[in-house]
């Protein structure tokens, strides 16, 4: 926000936003490996794990679940359905935090893993997030001394790693991606929520775009009459940052600037509007539209168009506990005509029209 950065690709003359799906499964052995200290081969949901060809340091892989204040008060629950070992080298699997790198962690568990146990940890509230910025799953081989023979190794079957204690039955990583429309750009803190069903846009930040008509309630200053301030918008936080495509940001009276007080004030430079009065000013919104972007006091829900409400069920999982993240979109991107999976309207997959469409 405070570069005023935003997504700028659109569709049908809308913002386009990119947001991602994820199910139950939070582990993708095809994402990102944060580290890797070792030789690991990763095939149809099986991770082998080797130390590299001299031996010694303890073989480990990393990947990353997800940014951390995300799980914030949460519990995280681990389980692998398979564990093979060479010899007395214990497999094992643990939780931790990391920030950007190696040289930040924190282990939240250790513990031995066995076939079938389940590894859970409650992610505290008021964890550090200074101090860490990802969550982590640690698979690695271990004999106590971090020294491990190169023939040592460790096989992990069938990997669960997510926020619902895991069943019987093996749930595979999903994620798919989308794009939605929304009239005005997000910006960092807005988040896409599910309430009662249906999905809507929470928003942190609103946008403004002034353009001199009379519903804005423009007054003019009485000791400065190079003030113009508009007070019709009382869901602004007071005092905060506003950002803007033609003035600097301002806490006092430091003209050319716009800054938010009780009202949304704008100050010029003396002399530089040809008509220094309301109807001047009106005039001169009409032909430079002056767009701001400020915090919400409190969070207001938006609701979504039916086409993004199609698009967003067209990358749920088959459960109520799917993950959306708003990705954001490349400035290169472009979007034509996405083909949307058919859904019914409790969000079920049309096969019908989902086949007549293939």
């Amino acid at each position: 926000v405070a570069s005023a950065k935003h997504i700028t690709v659109t569709i049908n003359d809308k913002y386009a936003v990119c947001v991602k799906s994820k199910g139950k499964n939070l582990l993708n052995l095809t994402g990102e490996i944060l580290y890797s200290f070792g030789r690991e081969t990763i095939f149809d949901n099986q991770v082998t794990i080797k130390p590299t060809t001299d031996g010694r340091t303890a073989p480990g892989v990393w990947f990353v679940l997800g940014d951390i204040k995300k799980f914030l008060g949460k519990t995280i629950y681990v389980k692998a359905d398979a564990i093979q070992r060479s010899g007395n080298y214990n497999p094992r699997m643990l939780l931790m935090t990391i920030k950007g790198n190696t040289s930040v962690r924190t282990y939240l568990t250790y513990s031995y893993s066995k076939a079938g146990q389940v590894m859970s940890v409650k992610i505290p509230d008021d964890l550090d997030t200074n101090e860490a910025s990802d969550l982590a799953l640690n698979m690695y081989v271990n004999d106590g001394s971090s020294q491990v023979d190169a023939d040592a190794y460790a096989i992990f079957t069938n990997v669960y790693a997510g926020l619902s204690e895991p069943t019987n039955e093996f749930v595979p990583y999903q994620s798919n991606v989308t794009y939605i429309p929304v009239d005005y750009p997000l910006f960092e803190g807005d988040k896409i929520v599910r309430r009662n069903g249906e999905y809507k846009l929470l928003r942190k930040w609103k946008q403004e775009v002034f353009d001199g008509s009379e519903d804005e309630g423009w007054v003019q200053g009485k000791s400065n009459t190079n003030q113009f301030y508009t007070s019709q918008y009382k869901e602004k936080k007071v005092n905060a940052d506003i950002v803007s495509n033609r003035f600097k940001h301002a806490t006092s009276v430091e003209p050319p600037s716009i800054w938010i007080g009780n009202d949304i004030n704008i100050y010029f430079e003396s002399g530089y509007l040809d008509n220094n009065t309301i109807a001047g000013f009106q005039e001169w919104l009409q032909e430079n539209p002056v767009s701001c972007v400020y915090e919400l006091a409190t969070p207001t829900e938006e609701p979504l168009s039916s086409e993004a409400m199609k698009a967003l069920y067209s990358i749920m999982a088959c459960d109520e506990e799917t993950e959306l993240t708003i990705v954001g979109v490349p400035s290169d991107a472009e979007i034509q005509n996405q083909f949307l999976l058919p859904r019914n309207e409790d969000g079920a997959l049309n096969t019908t029209a989902y086949c007549t469409a293939k």
